[in-house]
């Protein structure tokens, strides 16, 4: 993440109670006057009219349903995106009046961090404390004060002892602390976080509401964006939004929510700077949870359902990471009934999208047995218990797809096609089934989700669509953006690829990826148009993450009409394995 905090004096992290705080009476944070934003050129607005003002040292809450909104203004108050009209002034900088002020902007952003949904876009290398030490190296600052920083927020999201994992191997939720870890280190005057926890179990989730809870009280300006009621009780003020348009501030009222006794709770236990371990049952901890009337639940294997014949059977199953000290799952066995539904759940980490995956046949366990709909996902037949177990071959992995469905964390992942109905249509068409019967399964998969009316709708142009580009994908994306520029229009796109700067065009930045089309002599750098801030700041053939917005414009370095892209933020990053881009 590029975006910097505020310059401060080298003592200032630990030794001030209130860093921000002033004598005289403090400016406003944020004011946004006005405001209108579009994705698609002015044919519908993600924001309509909306004003407001953010107070230094203010804690503020942007709720509201899907869509409404809240992403896209919490962006335009850290100053990642210029609205379309209206006027924005932060930390005194006025960014935007009647288009926007580079410099300002810039100014601006020294003091403002920001948490995104997705941690994979804050995470640029493979060692944690490594990570977190990128922000507070940017500054400038002394090599022992960086080393302090990293001990205190690794200590704070409960990441001490993990220093030197890697980050890329974490689980969702441990990536997602890191990212909060990074931002921590570098001290922002203004924070804003878009769902933080919207990965983390309700351990983790208490510890982020304990770190907001300690940055308000140092007077530091949080905007935080959620769906979570309960996470609201210690805000100043909550922000309503529906359909792009501010409908109502209120006060915030503690009332002392679960999260909020569960922070108390993690303050007077000190949990607060250590890293949460999976439980496990022991001799004197009860088995199973009760019911209301004080009967027991069930657990797996338990005999719900008919069992003589389980959709699932797991059997000794262990799944170690390549680098891993121990296992993430160690001997695990299992049956769940036709019919059944089984909550995973478990601390960040635990293993659970590990499991979920291995279901799928997505990841190989280290050893073990799976069948899943009577189709051996991994076996290991005489072979014993202790040794790699077989994978499903290709026949099965088909029998396999026309029996499970497999949701991700990130939705970008999925979406790949021109509207949401085309995206639906994608896995009945491969399953062979015939035009009118995979229309009839769309439409009643649209029906049951209430998204009937988005249809035809883009799925980027949705809440939360963000195309986060594969490291696998580049080529077969970048073919398609070049054929169809019009169906990238207004899209953010997120990707990795080689800094380059144009010799033969003046000024134009063009980072790519390099692709074997038919033999090692046969190479190809496959290049994008980018403009923005901070693209000459990064060496040619050094890596990068680059977020931005695709635009269909004439350019000379495409000989005519190409996606010309807007970046909003860049980052040097590790390079792709493999490096090299195949189709």
């Amino acid at each position: 993440m590029t975006v910097a905090p505020h310059s401060f004096d080298a003592d200032e992290f630990h030794d001030s109670a209130e860093p921000h705080a002033s004598a005289e009476p403090a400016s406003p944070a944020a004011v946004l006057k006005d405001i209108r934003f579009s994705y698609d050129r002015g044919t519908s607005w993600a924001l309509d009219g909306v004003s407001l003002t953010v107070h230094a040292g203010e804690r503020l809450c942007l709720v509201g349903p899907n869509g409404s909104g809240k992403s896209t203004l919490a962006r335009l108050i850290a100053g990642l995106t210029a609205p379309d009209g209206g006027e924005v002034t932060l930390l005194g900088q006025r960014v935007y009046a009647a288009g926007p002020n580079a410099d300002a902007y810039r100014a601006a952003r020294h003091g403002i961090g920001m948490v995104f949904q997705n941690p994979e876009d804050q995470l640029v290398t493979t060692v944690l404390e490594d990570d977190v030490a990128f922000g507070p190296e940017n500054l400038g600052l002394e090599r022992e004060l960086i080393g302090e920083r990293i001990v205190d927020s690794l200590q704070a999201v409960g990441l001490a002892n993990l220093r030197q994992s890697d980050p890329t191997r974490m689980s969702g939720g441990q990536q997602q602390r890191a990212s909060i870890a990074g931002m921590l280190a570098m001290n922002p005057a203004m924070l804003v976080l878009d769902e933080p926890t919207a990965m983390l179990d309700e351990s983790a989730r208490a510890e982020v509401m304990r770190i907001l809870d300690d940055l308000q009280a140092r007077g530091t300006t949080i905007v935080h964006v959620t769906h979570h009621p309960d996470e609201t009780v210690h805000a100043d003020r909550i922000v309503h939004m529906e359909a792009g348009r501010i409908i109502g501030i209120t006060a915030a009222v503690d009332n002392r929510s679960p999260l909020a006794e569960a922070v108390s709770q993690s303050e007077t236990e000190g949990s607060i700077g250590t890293e949460a371990a999976p439980s496990r049952p022991t001799n004197d901890s009860p088995r199973q949870r009760e019911r209301e009337d004080g009967s027991e639940l069930p657990l797996l294997s338990d005999g719900i359902g008919d069992m003589t014949n389980p959709i699932i059977r797991v059997s000794h199953l262990t799944y170690r990471y390549p680098s891993a000290k121990r296992a993430v799952i160690d001997d695990l066995s299992f049956t769940i009934a036709r019919g059944e539904t089984v909550a995973l759940m478990g601390v960040n980490g635990s293993g659970k999208s590990t499991l979920v995956r291995m279901l799928c046949a997505l990841t190989a366990p280290t050893a073990g047995s799976i069948e899943v709909a009577g189709v051996p996902v991994a076996s290991t037949g005489k072979r014993g218990r202790n040794v790699r177990p077989k994978s499903a071959n290709r026949k099965q992995l088909a029998q396999l797809r026309r029996h499970v469905g497999y949701v991700m964390q990130h939705p970008e992942h999925q979406l790949f096609a021109d509207t949401v109905a085309e995206d639906v249509a994608y896995g009945p068409r491969n399953q062979g089934l015939g035009e009118t019967e995979v229309a009839d399964r769309v439409r009643e998969s649209l029906e049951l989700l209430h998204i009937g009316h988005l249809a035809d709708r883009s799925p980027f142009d949705l809440s939360g669509g963000k195309l986060e580009v594969p490291d696998d994908d580049y080529g077969i994306w970048y073919v398609d953006m070049m054929d169809n520029p019009d169906r990238y229009e207004g899209v953010e796109v997120s990707f990795k690829a080689i800094m380059c700067h144009s010799k033969k065009f003046k000024g134009v930045h063009c980072p790519g990826r390099f692709a074997m089309v038919c033999c090692d002599k046969d190479m190809q750098f496959l290049a994008l148009v980018c403009r923005g801030e901070g693209l000459e700041n990064f060496k040619d053939k050094e890596w990068v993450k680059i977020h931005a917005t695709v635009k269909k414009e004439k350019c000379d370095a495409y000989q005519g009409e190409g996606p010309v892209l807007y970046v909003t933020d860049i980052a040097a990053t590790t390079k792709p394995d493999p490096e090299l881009v195949s189709f």
